[in-house]
């Protein structure tokens, strides 16, 4: 079952990566978490299992690696918990082959799709 579901996810991420290549090669990308206190949020580093999918398997180029590189307006947006046109609340929980799969169909229809 592993195999099949590796082999899934592959063929959707080449096919998210050929359907959405100008998206991807015409803007930069950043994986936030929002804090517990308002306008808190960290910058995720392509470690995790999302980040990494942004950055290494998506091929985005990611922004500022340091939260004190975020633009001010940007902040007060998320820190209202809203999104906007290049913010994107995309909730995540990637633990195998087969949720990374539906992820990157929501960044697809919720991020890909709006630019």
């Amino acid at each position: 079952m592993l195999g099949s579901t590796r082999t899934a996810y592959e063929e959707n991420l080449e096919r998210v990566r050929g359907e959405s290549a100008d998206v991807i090669a015409n803007n930069k990308w950043m994986h936030i978490s929002l804090g517990d206190a308002p306008g808190a949020f960290s910058v995720q580093q392509p470690t995790g299992a999302i980040s990494n999918l942004v950055v290494n398997e998506l091929g985005l180029a990611y922004g500022p690696k340091r939260s004190d590189q975020f633009h001010r307006r940007r902040i007060r947006v998320l820190s209202d918990g809203a999104v906007g046109r290049h913010v994107f609340g995309l909730p995540s929980s990637v633990t195998d082959f087969v949720t990374a799969s539906g992820w990157l169909n929501r960044v697809k229809t919720k991020a890909f799709a709006t630019l």
